[in-house]
């Protein structure tokens, strides 16, 4: 429980993490997107699991000793929202452990899948104590799916440095998804943990797989040039992600081959950005086999 100072009138509260979350999640509140009780009963779970995050001192420096009103309520939005968990200040010691935890973790599932990724080897190989390890990842997907977002946070990086080449923008965005492509499929082990974490259900996973999303939303449409991206920007970054998705189950499930996959991305990206003149070429190429 936490004991919040109210400014206006002076009183301390005693506040449970259920009743907490109620308040903060009650429709009009900061929230605005999750009115229904169905949903806000979901969030109110997913705040019982998360209450360690919640009561840590040592992210974000929220004290569990008389603290604001508003200023509990944006630190627990941050906590609720491990996306944004690099965004935080943390202190150096904080941000070595962070990349740690990473780091172990991806070689890890790269080493032996999934089922490798043991969250007390994690701890113990990364130098932390299994307690402060679930306060940064509440589970083993969410610290997975955490490490697939920092690939794609290096990637984004590399694309600053070496921006895509081509003339026009589906030559660029080929390249962006060439590339993105590469970087998981020399690291099958790695793709199929990941592949699973995202499909768990697990409720923590959901804030990180949408900054996932968002994130390669972000090169996707930097690579078409979109500085103001339209509603049709915006369907087109939408529907390469999941043609991309359901290309890398096929693929880790020994359906598709590697090449495959590219080649259905690249097909996806013409048929979208085209004026559907290639249409016609491009079914057929799929018909007979998927030859160009």
């Amino acid at each position: 429980m936490l004991s919040l100072a109210d400014p206006s009138n002076g009183t301390t509260s005693v506040w449970t993490i259920p009743r907490l979350s109620r308040w903060l999640i009650w429709p009009g509140q900061w929230w605005p997107g999750v009115g229904s009780r169905s949903n806000r009963n979901r969030v109110i779970r997913a705040c019982s699991t998360l209450s360690c995050l919640i009561l840590d001192p040592s992210i974000g420096g929220c004290s569990t000793q008389s603290c604001s009103i508003s200023r509990t309520r944006s630190r627990f939005r941050a906590k609720l929202d491990p996306r944004r968990m690099d965004r935080l200040t943390l202190t150096e010691s904080q941000s070595a452990r962070f990349e740690r935890m990473l780091a172990v973790a991806s070689r890890l599932a790269s080493e032996s899948g999934y089922d490798g990724v043991q969250m007390r080897t994690v701890a113990a190989e990364a130098d932390v104590a299994l307690g402060t390890l679930y306060r940064y990842f509440p589970s083993k997907e969410h610290l997975l799916v955490s490490a697939l977002l920092r690939q794609i946070s290096d990637l984004s990086d590399r694309l600053a440095v070496s921006p895509p080449r081509g003339a026009e923008p589906l030559e660029r965005l080929n390249d962006v998804l060439r590339r993105a492509n590469r970087a998981l499929q020399r690291q099958h082990q790695f793709t199929v943990a990941v592949m699973r974490s995202l499909v768990s259900g697990d409720e923590t996973v959901a804030p990180v797989v949408r900054e996932v999303r968002e994130l390669m939303a972000s090169i996707i449409l930097s690579a078409l040039g979109s500085d103001q991206p339209t509603d049709r920007d915006l369907l087109v970054t939408q529907i390469l992600q999941e043609v991309w998705m359901a290309s890398l189950v096929a693929w880790i499930s020994g359906v598709e081959s590697a090449s495959s996959v590219t080649r259905k991305l690249e097909n996806a990206a013409e048929l979208l950005l085209s004026d559907g003149s290639r249409a016609h070429d491009l079914t057929s190429t799929v018909s007979h086999g998927g030859q160009r």
